[in-house]
């Protein structure tokens, strides 16, 4: 497989169209379909389409930012496709939006302004530290789960949700799971409920972490768009499925492959 070099996407546009083969194309379509699809059954999707950037030949910053579009779509698919089927809770939604919105932004601006090079490093950190909850809770890819613990005080909970929008803006990557078990663990959802907070919750953040890099031109906006119809499809999708209890554990291991795959090619960069 022929990489393109990341030097090459470093354009005066980012309309610019790059000379793939139609094979790398279609690996684009099916990552975006299954970004969709796991970001709204558990979440991690972006642990399958940034390390598919990557590979690609798009830098690390580029595919960090170019990855946001296609999880607004998967997102607001995924948003609608709950209400469709009944599943929302716009109460809860609204005393979260505040903190996880204002920690977005904040995040978004730090990934504009670090260098490529310390973006880097830290990336391919963040990249093992959003595998880890996938590793050691198995259980969140089961449609069945519900945890039960004493709900903290509501301030509590908007707190965590500051630092679960900081990370969704800086990188995205993994921060499904990290709101899965915010929402299960302190707010003491179940696995249907969470995700569709989860949803909500990440469709806002994500949009404004979204207008922060088109603002600086850190989308390319051909594989954004690509990706954005891909996984919206695969969003649509996965809401079917949570009528159903099915138990999507694979998805995890795939994850965790995409996850290290990616680790291992940054790692040689640093």
């Amino acid at each position: 497989m022929e990489i393109i070099e990341g030097e090459l996407f470093l354009m005066e546009h980012l309309w610019s169209v790059p000379q793939w083969p139609w094979w790398q194309w279609l690996f684009l379509v099916i990552g975006g379909l299954g970004c969709g699809f796991i970001n709204t059954l558990a979440g991690g999707g972006s642990l399958l389409t940034v390390p598919l950037l990557i590979f690609l030949g798009v830098p690390p910053q580029l595919a960090n930012a170019t990855n946001r579009l296609a999880l607004v779509a998967s997102t607001g698919t995924a948003v609608l496709g709950f209400r469709f089927n009944g599943m929302q809770s716009a109460r809860t939604v609204l005393w979260l939006a505040g903190p996880a919105l204002c920690g977005g932004w904040a995040g978004a601006q730090l990934a504009v302004v670090l260098s490529p090079e310390v973006f880097r490093k830290i990336f391919a950190i963040l990249l093992v530290l959003a595998a880890i909850p996938i590793l050691l809770r198995p259980k969140l890819f089961q449609a069945q789960t519900k945890l039960q613990t004493p709900g903290p005080p509501r301030w509590f909970l908007m707190l965590s949700f500051f630092f679960v929008g900081l990370y969704s803006g800086f990188i995205q990557v993994g921060v499904g799971i990290w709101s899965l078990l915010v929402l299960m663990f302190l707010g003491n959802y179940d696995i249907k409920h969470s995700n569709a907070l989860k949803v909500q919750l990440l469709f806002l953040t994500t949009s404004l972490a979204s207008l922060v890099f088109l603002w600086h031109d850190q989308i390319i906006l051909t594989l954004s768009v690509i990706l954005a119809i891909g996984s919206a499809s695969g969003a649509w999708f996965a809401t079917k499925m949570m009528r159903g209890d099915r138990d999507v554990s694979w998805i995890r291991w795939l994850l965790l492959i995409s996850a290290l795959a990616a680790f291992l090619r940054l790692f040689r960069e640093i």
